[in-house]
């Protein structure tokens, strides 16, 4: 248990994580001596919120990722040639579009569906925010995982 302890605590990502950590509960402190209620109240909720919303983008992105790639890998081993240039077409297309326009051309839809009453639950909302960041996150996933396929493809 002390070795492992060790190991953990002489990476330079946890030295990070840490840090963060002191941070966060250094600036929490601080908001709760000089914030009324409130307020403090509210920054609670929008610091919890922007955790949530995170963790659920990750899921969003490796889910679609993870299929992605093993669409891909599968229409390539097995030569179906026209699902394998549908997917790099959207890919590629999807890759096209810089991601700070994406996202907000996303939310500008889901703004105007609030709008117009279609998407009315906060909860949707949250959804449809994390999925349109996903779209314009998981490319990278993507290149990564087919990365790492090829890599162990040639290793066997």
């Amino acid at each position: 248990m002390k070795r492992f302890a060790k190991h953990l605590f002489d990476r330079e990502d946890t030295h990070w994580a840490i840090a963060w950590l002191v941070g966060v509960l250094l600036l929490w402190g601080w908001d709760g001596l000089f914030l009324n209620a409130p307020a403090l109240e509210k920054l609670q909720t929008g610091f919890l919120t922007t955790l949530w919303m995170a963790g659920v983008v990750i899921l969003f992105s490796l889910g679609l990722a993870w299929g992605i790639t093993n669409l891909l890998y599968l229409s390539e081993q097995r030569r179906y040639r026209a699902p394998y240039l549908l997917l790099t077409l959207f890919l590629h297309t999807l890759r096209s579009i810089p991601q700070i326009i994406g996202i907000l051309m996303g939310y500008v839809l889901i703004t105007l569906a609030i709008q117009s009453e279609i998407l009315s639950a906060p909860l949707a909302v949250s959804l449809w925010m994390a999925l349109v960041i996903s779209l314009f996150v998981f490319l990278e996933i993507v290149d990564l995982l087919r990365e790492r396929i090829e890599y162990f493809k040639k290793s066997d």
